[in-house]
C-alpha cells in the first residue's frame, strides 16, 4: 500500500513540476519578446525537423483519428486503428472519403503507408 501511495505521489509531483516548468518557460520567452518564428529558425539551424506551422494552425484544433485501410475484392474498407470501428467503404478514394465523412466530421484523418495509404494512391492513379 505504501508503494502505491509513493508511486501515485511521485506521478502527481512529476506532472505538477512539468506543467509549472512549461508555464514558467513560456512566460520567460514572452518577457524576452521571443516569437515562434525565431524559435523555429533556431531549431532548423540546429538540424531539428520542425512541422509546418500553417498545417498545425489550420488543423491544430481537430482531433486526430488514425485509420487503417483494407481492400477486399476491389472494395476499400476504413477502420479506426485504435478500436477497429468501421468508418466506411468505397470502390475508390472519393467514395471512401464520402462514406467516412458521413460518419465522422470535425476530425483529421491519419493513414500511414503501413496502414493502407498506398491503397488510396493505387486506386487513385
Amino acid at each position: 500500500m505504501i508503494i502505491v501511495a509513493f508511486a501515485f505521489g511521485w506521478y502527481i509531483g512529476n506532472l505538477v513540476t512539468t506543467i509549472t516548468l512549461a508555464m514558467s518557460f513560456k512566460q520567460i520567452l514572452n518577457d524576452l519578446g521571443i516569437k515562434n518564428e525565431q524559435l523555429r529558425q533556431l531549431a532548423e539551424n540546429a538540424g531539428v525537423d520542425v512541422p509546418d506551422a500553417a498545417a498545425n494552425t489550420a488543423h491544430g484544433d481537430l482531433d486526430l483519428v488514425e485509420v487503417t485501410i483494407e481492400q477486399h475484392q476491389g472494395v476499400l474498407y476504413a477502420y479506426r486503428k485504435a478500436d477497429s470501428q468501421f468508418l466506411g467503404q468505397g470502390t475508390d478514394r472519393e467514395t471512401l472519403v464520402t462514406s467516412i465523412t458521413n460518419r465522422l466530421q470535425g476530425v483529421r484523418l491519419k493513414i500511414s503507408d503501413s496502414d493502407g495509404a498506398d491503397l488510396l494512391r493505387k486506386n487513385n492513379g
